[in-house]
């Protein structure tokens, strides 16, 4: 989650060889906005506009988060191919947190959120999320190394033509399929509030008072709404802090992919 997982499936989708659904589907779990409940003939018509032709595939980040889904995946389909992609932990963290204020479920400030994380809802553990070797080390329980791509998100935002050639080799397709290079995008971009607790207030009207509050949350998405993207700089010690912390993660997820995490230092 906020990683680049949303450019890199609009690149995907481009491809004339890949089909992928336009939304996250997120099946293999029931909580939340999870699907497992409606079984897998709900799971295959996500599919059912694909040609013959094509592979299959969908984007759904929170698969990378809780810890059942890996043997789930695997029950189902155990050969399928996983790409993944990590951003620098720190900036993934901020980021996760920002979007959540955006959506209306954090009122919280980011220092108080990280220092009272073990003690809040698992949807808000957004350093738990940038903890990825914990989450590689799941999947490879179930699944072989060479049945995983993992990337950088830092690569794709420099230079992803090349990543993408990589992953076409990978999921064996035409690797020099190109259209994207002429079209670099930037998909799912963080627009923060003007006001937070408006923002946190017309959510909880939402989720309370559903066919009202629908209509007051719609309103403020497109009211209290700053034009441009981005959200404030992190405070340098909770930087350090967190830089600090997620090193020991970092230093095992190089070990368990390969990945040269040294430019989130």
């Amino acid at each position: 989650m906020k990683s680049g997982t949303s450019t890199l499936a609009h690149y995907l989708r481009q491809h004339p060889e890949i089909y992928m659904p336009d939304d996250e589907v997120h099946f293999f779990y029931e909580e939340g906005r999870g699907h497992w409940q409606k079984g897998v003939t709900w799971y295959e018509a996500q599919f059912q506009e694909a040609s013959v032709k094509q592979i299959v595939g969908e984007k759904t980040p929170t698969y990378s988060y809780l810890p059942a889904i890996p043997k789930r995946i695997h029950d189902l389909l155990p050969d399928i191919k996983l790409i993944w992609v990590f951003r620098n932990p720190v900036d993934r963290t901020y980021s996760n947190y920002w979007h959540a204020v955006c959506q209306g479920t954090e009122r919280s400030g980011f220092a108080e959120a990280v220092r009272r994380e073990d003690e809040r809802d698992k949807w808000k553990g957004y350093v738990r999320r940038s903890q990825y070797s914990d989450q590689v080390d799941r999947y490879l329980d179930y699944f072989d190394r060479d049945q995983m791509y993992f990337s950088l998100f830092e690569d794709l935002k420099g230079d992803p033509e090349a990543l993408l050639e990589e992953v076409f080799h990978f999921l064996e397709v035409d690797p020099k399929y190109s259209q994207q290079s002429n079209n670099r995008v930037r998909e799912n971009v963080t627009k923060i509030p003007r006001f937070a607790t408006a923002r946190y207030i017309t959510r909880s009207i939402s989720d309370e008072i559903p066919l009202l509050g629908a209509l007051i949350y719609y309103l403020d998405q497109c009211v209290n709404r700053r034009g441009e993207s981005g959200y404030p700089e992190m405070d340098e010690g909770i930087r350090d802090h967190l830089r600090v912390y997620f090193q020991k993660y970092n230093d095992k997820l190089e070990d368990l992919t390969g990945l040269d995490t040294s430019k989130w230092n």
